[in-house]
């Protein structure tokens, strides 16, 4: 027990003087050679990636080059993979950086695979870009000279509090505010004008981008897709008092504007549920068909061995071919003969002679393996059948335009207040449903304007009962309360890896986690902590995107703008705020309650001290994050252990490939929107961070920039239209008010009053500014174009906006149209007699066009359009 409480003391005394600071904190002293070594350790690991991505990407087109695969490449008019392979092709990529870099996103073309939200991502970055670009070139030349040369003797000043607050151990702290002191004091005024102007240069590019994204969003989200339809949930309760239709409600607004009215059946669940087993069948009944015609054909190329030679000169050459079929045979044997041989024997439960009593007795299954898939097929194809007559009984007349009042029976058969109209036009429907969403704001009405029928929620949908929807909407909120409280734990841990020094000399076998080498410490001093914030911030949307789906939300895009606003939320607390100012909230209220005015002092204490933790996190990050992009090591391990040992049908491989890589913005966005605000609350204090961001964001956008080239290709039906732009831009001004109260609280330390007054001023400014701007964001609907837009609208523009009508399965119906069976052509004819066969026997329908079968029974994909 002694001992007990003496290593318990000796580790209370250890920590005392450090656990009460941010985890950040404990890099301010840290040496260059330990801060180059930690980004040089990074960067070398980056580099790693890099090569290993050059050389893997032409090997792995299904994981780096989809869209190579795919023949949807812009420039590429044959199949690469047929050129001859020259070492310097695997940099052609490269070719591309300056000219990507210069003019990035371009113009944006409404046929982009990619979408408006992902193009304003990379015009996000290359704002992001450019911002600190200029912001470098202005504020670098001046302030780190202003640093350096403030070499005043601390230990001479007379007020300890300039000690206390602004101690140098280190080269790298020269470059920032804390080598300033009391006799430099006077040239704050260099930072008061130069933080000015970040305020004013922040302005001027939100205001040019607020209005370039409303003209764009105009234009493209007009001549979308889905965008005639209104899904309106309470309608009939509001409006219906009286006995009235929902045509003569909407005739009263604008005559002739209803094109279909299709309310929700109560069966659509069971049809939902009908469907997804229907997908699931086609994808199994082509699998079946899949591995009956690999069977035949591995034993026609074994009996026909010459084939495999392919017309080889070479003994060599033959051998290898052959060694090469024989490698993809027990391949393919070992996945499908297994499960053959399992069940050949079987247990059989039959009655006795004696007694009425069963008893299990062992059988031994005589079939082939071809005639039992054969006979799985059969079944499969009567299920089939079965399921598709018992959906189309269950589906209801999707025109029902009469009164409400006359179906509000117990035993009506559709949700009377859940309703999706269809209009004849784009430009009245956005009209009309901004109408309803404002001017019946007070009612219980909800309005989803031109939802895509691929990003609609169910189960939100049918969910009806209206206590239980309000109580998992609280339950939703205070989940996403405690998760962004709880989260200090982890976060706080990383006050304990950062002090790996101290644990080493208390806990025994504490030497194992000591490195001896000087360097080594140094290097897992800077880098252990940000590798481990990273990883435990990575975790957190997932929790934030469950918590979303719990609140209710209806569509994907919903989902995608409110994990954005408290992804932000979170990462800004833990990652600037807990990080820099304390290492738990209690410490940050125990401040706060003991000096409610004291913010801009206690960020004024400890964000200098923080510089050198963020300036290293905001590098290594981007490198992580570009590296992570490029390479792809989640699909990368599951091509290598998994997809290459499984012989999959030709629609699962196609789907695979066009579908692979997907983007979920509203996680994305808040790393970057939080990186932003690191940037601009120490573009004053540590400007050197500003050529750091400007690195860091110039490789993630070059990785996205490649991901979209080559590899996105799938549709984006979460898109919001610019919505998430517009709020990754408002967050960045909390950026901007900490920068503000941080100077204002150095004007205060070192008494200079009249600057302090000044930024009290920009500051007011500044909350006026963005309130007239927050102001004019949510008053003016985002589907209603200007006047000036319907002003110069003329009478052939306006037939653009009159859109095609959708029935009844194009809005309910959760199918994927795959009835037509896809086997790949070969040369040995064995795909056509297949067809033959079971065409007359099923009457399926086949598709031998899209893949063909090499000799060693490998598919490649020969169309080039997607589905």
């Amino acid at each position: 027990m002694n001992a007990t409480k003496e290593l318990t003391f000796s580790l209370l005394n250890k920590f005392q003087d450090k656990g009460r600071f941010g985890s950040a904190q404990r890099h301010a002293g840290i040496s260059l050679k330990g801060f180059i070594s930690g980004i040089l350790f990074s960067f070398l690991y980056f580099l790693f990636q890099l090569s290993l991505f050059i050389v893997l990407r032409s090997r792995f087109k299904t994981i780096y080059q989809a869209n190579v695969a795919l023949k949807i490449y812009p420039d590429s008019k044959v199949c690469p993979a047929k050129k001859k392979r020259n070492f310097w092709s695997l940099f052609i990529f490269v070719k591309e950086i300056p000219r990507r870099l210069l003019n990035p996103t371009g113009n944006f073309d409404l046929n982009e695979r990619y979408g408006l939200d992902n193009y304003l991502f990379l015009r996000f970055l290359k704002l992001l870009i450019s911002f600190f670009a200029i912001l470098s070139v202005i504020n670098i030349p001046i302030l780190v000279p202003l640093h350096y040369f403030s070499m005043g003797d601390l230990k001479d000043s007379e007020d300890e509090r300039y000690q206390q607050t602004f101690r140098t151990t280190s080269k790298l702290d020269k470059w920032t505010m804390s080598n300033l002191t009391q006799d430099s004091s006077n040239r704050l005024i260099c930072h008061l004008f130069l933080s000015i102007f970040v305020v004013l240069w922040f302005h001027v590019i939100l205001s040019t981008e607020l209005r370039f994204v409303n003209r764009l969003g105009y234009s493209v989200l007009m001549k979308s897709k889905y965008q005639n339809i209104l899904y309106v949930e309470g309608l009939s309760n509001e409006l219906t008092g009286q006995n009235v239709s929902l045509e003569e409600i909407f005739q009263r607004l604008h005559p002739n504007c209803l094109d279909t009215i299709h309310f929700i059946p109560r069966n659509l669940r069971k049809v939902h549920n009908l469907e997804v087993k229907l997908n699931k069948l086609q994808n199994s009944k082509e699998q079946i068909i899949f591995e009956i015609f690999l069977e035949k054909y591995f034993k026609r190329v074994s009996i026909h061995r010459h084939l495999i030679a392919n017309h080889k000169k070479y003994f060599l050459s033959r051998l290898k071919n052959h060694l090469l079929f024989q490698y993809k045979k027990l391949v393919f044997l070992s996945q499908f003969r297994i499960a053959y041989y399992w069940a050949k024997i079987g247990l059989h439960w039959e009655k006795s002679n004696m007694f009425s009593l069963y008893y299990p007795k062992v059988k031994l299954n005589k079939e082939t393996s071809l005639e039992r898939k054969y006979r799985i097929l059969d079944k499969k194809i009567r299920k089939e059948k079965l399921i598709k007559f018992r959906i189309n009984s269950l589906k209801l007349d999707p025109d029902i335009k009469s009164s409400p009042a006359a179906h509000r029976s117990p035993v009506t058969d559709i949700h009377m207040d859940k309703v999706f109209i269809t209009f004849k036009s784009t430009l009245l429907s956005s009209i009309i449903g901004e109408l309803l969403s404002y001017k019946l704001s007070t009612q219980n009405l909800k309005v989803i304007i031109g939802p895509n029928v691929k990003d609609i929620i169910w189960r939100n949908i049918f969910d009806s009962s209206p206590f239980w929807k309000s109580v998992k909407y609280f339950s939703a909120n205070i989940l996403r309360i405690f998760v962004i409280i709880g989260w200090i734990l982890p976060v706080a841990f990383l006050g304990l890896i950062s002090q790996i020094p101290n644990i080493s000399s208390l806990i025994p076998f504490g030497k194992i986690i000591h490195f001896q080498s000087p360097f080594i410490r140094e290097v897992a001093k800077n880098l252990i902590p940000i590798v481990t914030l990273i990883i435990i911030i990575e975790i957190v949307p997932y929790f934030f995107r469950w918590l979303s789906y719990l609140r209710g939300l209806k569509t994907g895009a919903q989902i995608e703008a409110d994990v954005q606003n408290w992804y932000f939320v979170f990462v800004f607390i833990h990652l600037f705020l807990v990080v820099t100012i304390s290492s738990g909230f209690s410490i940050i209220i125990e401040r706060l309650l003991n000096n409610p005015v004291s913010i801009p002092a206690l960020l004024a204490n400890d964000l200098p001290k923080c510089a050198n933790f963020f300036c290293s996190f905001v590098l290594i990050r981007g490198m992580a994050y570009a590296g992570g992009n490029l390479l792809r090591i989640k699909e990368l391990l599951f091509e290598l252990f998994y997809y290459k040992w499984k012989k999959c049908s030709p629609h699962v491989q196609f789907r695979r490939l066009s579908t692979s890589l997907f983007f979920q913005l509203g996680s994305i966005y808040p790393i970057f929107s939080v990186l932003g605000c690191i940037g601009i609350i120490y573009s004053v204090v540590a400007p050197i961070i500003l050529l750091l961001c400007c690195i860091s964001f110039s490789m993630v956008f070059f990785s996205f920039s490649y991901l979209f080239k080559y590899q996105y290709n799938k549709e984006n039906n979460s898109e919001t239209f610019g919505k998430l732009y517009i709020q990754a831009l408002m967050q960045l001004y909390a950026g901007i008010y900490f920068m503000e109260f941080c100077l204002l609280g150095l004007f205060t330390l070192f008494d200079q009053y009249t600057l302090s007054s000044i930024m009290c001023v920009t500051f007011i400014l500044t909350v006026i500014a963005h309130s007239r701007i927050s102001k004019q964001i949510r008053s003016k609907p985002q589907r209603i174009p200007t006047l000036e837009y319907l002003s110069n609208l003329t009478p052939e523009t306006k037939d653009q906006h009159y859109r095609e009508s959708y029935n009844f399965d194009d809005i309910f119906s959760i199918r994927r149209d795959f009835d037509k069976i896809w086997l790949p052509r070969d040369k040995l004819g064995i795909s056509e007699e297949e067809q033959s066969f079971l065409e007359k026997s099923y009457h399926l329908d086949f598709d031998l066009n899209m893949y063909s079968m090499d000799l060693f029974g490998d598919c490649h994909l020969d169309n080039g359009h997607l589905l």
